[in-house]
């Protein structure tokens, strides 16, 4: 029976160790929560820098429109914001993508750690059920050992009573022929 008590103490241990295991990928999934709200921020933070890009080039062309400036320099300077767009546009699309991934590997994680709750609570729960079968055996067995205890205290008084029983008997039957025979010997003289 010790062992059944051994063998649930080293179960017990390694749940604990599952349980530690799964409060750090908990922390490391806030974590990655915290990096994803970042880097949302990051990509709000640049989508508004491009749309006050956007807006003050248009208004920097209507200056110039409205000053009568060359066409050269406006094509100069619609190059150089196009290509400051397109790399904004850029940065932010690599941006999207490492947001996306962030966010299906948290998904992910979070499936695997709810199926190892679950697990965990239903092995929890078999084990509370044995137990309480141990324990109601352990009742049992100690029941019976008490009852044992009793009966062999009586057995063994029984036991010691006949034995004296027996010894009287036998210091009776002795004086007995002692006695028999002393009084053969008396009877003979």
């Amino acid at each position: 029976m010790s062992w059944e008590f051994a063998t649930l103490g080293a179960y017990g241990l390694s749940l604990l160790r599952d349980c530690s295991e799964l409060n750090q990928l908990s922390a490391h999934i806030s974590e990655l929560t915290d990096h994803v709200a970042k880097a949302r921020l990051r990509e709000t933070e640049l989508t508004e820098r491009v749309a006050r890009w956007v807006e003050y080039l248009r208004e920097e062309k209507e200056k110039m429109l409205k000053r009568g400036n060359s066409l050269y320099a406006t094509g100069t300077l619609s190059a150089i914001v196009s290509d400051d767009i397109e790399y904004n546009i850029s940065m932010l699309m690599k941006m999207r993508e490492r947001v996306d991934k962030k966010l299906l590997e948290i998904k992910q994680r979070r499936k695997e750690h709810k199926y190892q709750l679950k697990e965990m609570k239903n092995e929890m729960l078999l084990m509370h059920h044995q137990l309480v079968e141990w324990d109601k055996k352990y009742d049992e067995i100690s029941d019976i050992t008490k009852r044992m205890n009793v009966s062999r205290k009586q057995l063994q008084d029984r036991i010691k009573e006949q034995q004296q029983k027996e010894t009287a008997a036998k210091v009776s039957q002795f004086f007995f022929i002692k006695t028999t025979k002393i009084q053969e010997l008396l009877v003979e003289l």
